[in-house]
């Protein structure tokens, strides 16, 4: 019913759309839900940089294909936890302005979909990346192990 309060979006100022209590609520638990996936994230991509720092120095101090394979694969996925979490957390934001601010609830969802459209594309560059470093690591790794130098490998 167009007439009822709460059961349409009023309009506010200069035809600027404001969402109802409920829709808020969905833009509450949506930004809530997100931002719990983009701290895990970044979560991840700590440990993840954590692991690549030592497989560094293990590649540093114990030069072989499996160990320079091993640390691309691994910084490679802690950038892409690290990347996904930080635009995630930041589209989260985006959406819990939404519900907490009045007058403005368009343009936070336009800088909520912006937020989300880097988000994804970034994702889409990175996994594209993440690949390609997998598949060389992978080749290294396969090298590593003919040439018997890999860690653990078969001696030539």
């Amino acid at each position: 019913m167009a007439g009822s309060e709460g059961a349409s979006p009023e309009s506010v100022g200069m035809g600027e759309f404001e969402f109802d209590e409920a829709q808020n609520s969905v833009m509450v638990r949506l930004s809530s839900t997100m931002r719990f996936v983009g701290t895990v994230n970044l979560i991840g991509a700590v440990l993840y940089g954590f692991s690549g720092i030592m497989r560094l120095w293990i590649s540093i101090s114990q030069p072989s294909a499996a160990n320079v394979a091993t640390f691309l694969v691994v910084g490679s996925v802690s950038a892409l936890f690290y990347f996904t979490g930080t635009w995630t957390t930041h589209a989260a934001g985006s959406f819990k302005h939404i519900a907490t601010t009045a007058g403005s609830d368009i343009s936070n969802l336009m800088s909520a979909l912006g937020d989300l459209l880097k988000l994804y594309r970034l994702q889409r560059v990175l996994i594209i990346a993440m690949l390609c470093v997998a598949a060389v690591g992978i080749g290294l790794m396969i090298v590593g192990l003919i040439l018997g130098t890999g860690a653990g490998g078969p001696a030539a």
